[in-house]
């Protein structure tokens, strides 16, 4: 998920879709599959991903950006099932290839179609104001049980080629075939745009999005005064429910897993709890110093109680917050820093940023994985980075254990952001990225044993 790390202006995110086109060209010299899981497996180094789309040769995944899992990082069985939407608006699906025995492929690689939109408008391409479509996950299923369904942003009006307004579109699994609904503005109406879903037990789903009333481009700072965030319910169809709004300051917004519940600063600047079926609100952090994004999950370490993770606006340290009966306490000596990450082996020299912080749940164990970089801007092509793995010391004595689960930019850059986990079982879970410079693609690797 990208949606927190807007590119810039709507000229420079075209810019990055042309940068994402031109890269396409250069694809590398040939290697199989197989030899790139060889490496992975002996050297244990990052793996080029390859995806199969219908009854095509698998080929590198270097026209998948955003990719998202149907799954709650760890907390119940995966729904093995990917998204995404190329740079032309079409939107895909498919699953992780795993024992599949498919001829060029290995376990971790993709295999994927074209979903069927009909009439429905196309995707919006995660490039113009930094998203792709999401899940709403009902929780507490294996595969199969209990579809998922996708939400993303189409182009409801264009004039002359360009997108002149957005709007919601929902696509829903029956059993046999994908159906898509989508909003139908009257022109002059609000965009609505950047959804994100729900994980919620039951089969109740949600979503939080933007509404503006100007062209938002690639950041709601170019939408007008009336820009605000809101939710609504989904369960009956992506127009089935009333828009209502969230204290919330835009945009960050996040869904707490298993909750009808969102974690966002206010206008204050407060780090809040927001329960949108009572629309009651609790102080998380009272004190109105920024936080660029937030995560809230059941942590098993608490008992499945919440814990909280707020990304100061320096983007050096990720806070963990923690709920009690008594309200909400910051957890300090739980807290993950860019100077941690040094001091366990990161070979970036001079400042180190900690970019795309989110937590997962894997052996009953709470974890956060992050992009460290040498730039606060993940657009950027030119960054040293690198996936780290922290395992969180989120009890009172507990160690905290830091991995870095990528290669390293020592002699070139790859420019890495984006990370994301897959958790394929008890005993497997896979870690996949995106490589924005030299070896252009989405590339993979596996939880080492010393993080487990």
């Amino acid at each position: 998920m990208i949606f927190a790390n807007f590119l810039g202006s709507a000229r420079s995110s075209l810019f990055a879709i042309a940068i994402f086109g031109t890269a396409l060209l250069f694809t590398p010299p040939p290697a199989t599959a197989q030899s790139q899981s060889t490496l992975c497996e002996q050297q244990k180094i990052e793996c080029a991903v390859y995806v199969k789309i219908g009854n095509g040769t698998p080929v590198r995944a270097q026209s998948v950006v955003d990719m998202e899992f149907d799954q709650v990082n760890g907390l119940y069985p995966a729904n093995n099932r990917i998204t995404w939407s190329s740079t032309k608006g079409a939107l895909y699906t498919g699953s992780i290839a795993l024992n599949a025995g498919i001829a060029g492929l290995v376990d971790g690689d993709f295999v994927a179609s074209q979903i069927a939109t009909g009439n429905a408008p196309k995707a919006v391409p995660p490039g113009d104001f930094g998203n792709g479509p999401e899940w709403t996950v009902p929780a507490g299923q294996g595969d199969g049980q209990k579809p998922s369904t996708i939400v993303y942003t189409v182009a409801s009006q264009t004039t002359n080629g360009n997108i002149t307004q957005y709007a919601l579109a929902r696509a829903a699994f029956n059993g046999t075939a994908w159906r898509v609904g989508y909003e139908k503005p009257a022109a002059g109406d609000p965009n609505h745009y950047g959804p994100l879903g729900s994980a919620l037990t039951g089969t109740s789903a949600f979503i939080s999005y933007l509404v503006c009333s100007a062209d938002p481009g690639p950041s709601p700072s170019e939408c007008n005064t009336s820009a605000q965030m809101r939710w609504r319910d989904i369960t009956a169809g992506i127009t089935g429910g009333t828009d209502q709004s969230l204290p919330c300051q835009i945009p960050w917004t996040r869904w707490v897993w298993l909750e009808p519940a969102v974690v966002c600063t206010n206008p204050s600047g407060q780090l809040i709890h927001y329960n949108v079926s009572t629309a009651s609100t609790e102080v998380i952090r009272s004190s109105a110093s920024a936080v660029v994004d937030s995560f809230g999950w059941p942590a098993p370490e608490y008992g499945r109680q919440l814990a909280v993770t707020a990304q100061n606006s320096s983007r050096t340290v990720v806070e963990i917050y923690q709920k009690l009966d008594t309200g909400w306490v910051a957890v300090p000596a739980a807290n993950v820093s860019a100077a941690q990450l040094q001091a366990a082996g990161s070979t970036i020299v001079g400042n180190l940023y900690l970019l795309s912080p989110e937590p997962f749940v894997y052996h009953n164990q709470s974890y956060l994985i992050a992009t460290a970089s040498s730039t606060t801007n993940p657009g950027s092509l030119t960054a040293k980075t690198e996936i780290w793995v922290t395992k969180l010391a989120l009890q009172a004595g507990a160690q905290a254990v830091y991995c870095k689960v990528s290669d390293s930019d020592t002699t070139t850059t790859a420019a890495r952001r984006d990370p994301e986990v897959f958790v394929a079982g008890s005993d497997r879970l896979f870690i996949y990225y995106q490589i924005q410079a030299g070896k252009f693609g989405i590339y993979r690797s596996e939880l080492p044993a010393a993080c487990q």
